[in-house]
């Protein structure tokens, strides 16, 4: 047990016996005892587990954790309290991301440029010359920026974008090739390592694009589960469209779902692109927006089988989580 974790364990020594001199803390009914630790930061209560086997059974209960989530006043779908399959350590970390729990959200950032006002990223492209710049769009590593380079264009009206969006924000390409990244990291997400292993809860990608008026354009994505070594596991989601001129500017989706995909994934790479077919200046290449990664929660466990590194030379790619 930790420096703080028995100043915690002695204050409420203390406590208890001003209430009742003759009663020690390991003598509280269990329905005391559940209250107060109840008030525990989450993030030091395991340690309180090795105090006793009354203790114990109270922070290692489902029930206990469920509660804990109420007192958080964190909201969690009717049936994922009720999904029997979900065991402790799953409530528990939630209760470590009180503020943003990550299932069921949008792990993607700035997916369609939302996040940006400097009016130099409506106003010029980020061209492959002097004013290239890698991050010229937040959380995103820009890879190429061919032509004119990539743009940043507000929809007017914003109808013109679908409404499940819910932004008026797209990002778009030139007559060269343009490409760009985002990598998360599921653990600094608030996900769990253990629980990714063992129920590997479906994981969504989606995505809209669409091409200029009278311009033909192409347009790329791909996505990739990545292990603690940064080694790609299963196959990756592979996307390509080429549109032709007399196509229409209709906004179209993409989506894939990763089911069963293994034991280890740590990392997911989005990666999007395009350019336009001819080779008139401007920002007639595919159009992106709405940009999603979206982690359902976890519903039957698949595997006893947790991640072990077994790299015995540096890991494979050096991980950009910028």
């Amino acid at each position: 047990m930790d420096v703080l974790s028995k100043g915690i364990e002695t204050n409420l020594k203390m406590e208890t016996s001003e209430l009742n001199c003759s009663l020690k803390i390991d003598e509280l009914p269990s329905e005391l005892l559940e209250e107060i630790l109840l008030r525990i930061d989450s993030r030091i209560l395991l340690s309180f587990a090795g105090v006793c086997l009354q203790w114990s059974d109270i922070i290692y209960s489902v029930q206990f954790w469920k509660r804990k989530i109420y007192y958080l006043e964190i909201n969690l779908p009717r049936v994922v309290l009720q999904n029997a399959n979900l065991n402790w350590k799953f409530f528990y970390s939630i209760s470590l991301n009180k503020k943003s729990v990550p299932y069921q959200r949008n792990l993607i950032v700035n997916g369609s440029g939302e996040l940006e006002k400097e009016e130099v990223l409506f106003e010029n492209g980020n061209r492959n010359e002097e004013d290239f710049n890698e991050a010229w769009f937040a959380s995103w590593n820009t890879l190429s920026s061919g032509g004119q380079g990539w743009h940043l264009f507000k929809s007017v009206p914003p109808t013109n974008i679908p409404s499940e969006v819910g932004q008026d924000t797209y990002f778009a390409t030139s007559n060269f090739s343009c490409t760009k990244e985002q990598w998360l990291s599921l653990t600094e997400q608030g996900l769990d390592s253990e629980i990714l292993d063992t129920f590997q809860p479906d994981i969504d990608i989606e995505e809209y694009y669409s091409k200029s008026e009278n311009h033909g354009a192409s347009y790329e994505i791909q996505v990739c589960l990545l292990d603690g070594c940064g080694n790609v596991i299963n196959k990756a989601f592979n996307f390509r469209e080429n549109m032709e001129a007399e196509d229409n500017v209709t906004w179209r989706k993409v989506t894939h779902t990763f089911k069963d995909y293994g034991v280890g994934v740590r990392y997911i790479k989005f990666y999007h692109g395009g350019m336009a077919e001819d080779m008139e200046e401007g920002w007639f290449g595919a159009r992106m927006t709405g940009a999603s990664v979206n982690i359902k929660y976890p519903e039957l466990k698949k595997t006893e089988a947790t991640f072990q590194c077994n790299c015995k030379t540096k890991h494979k790619i050096n991980l950009n989580l910028s």
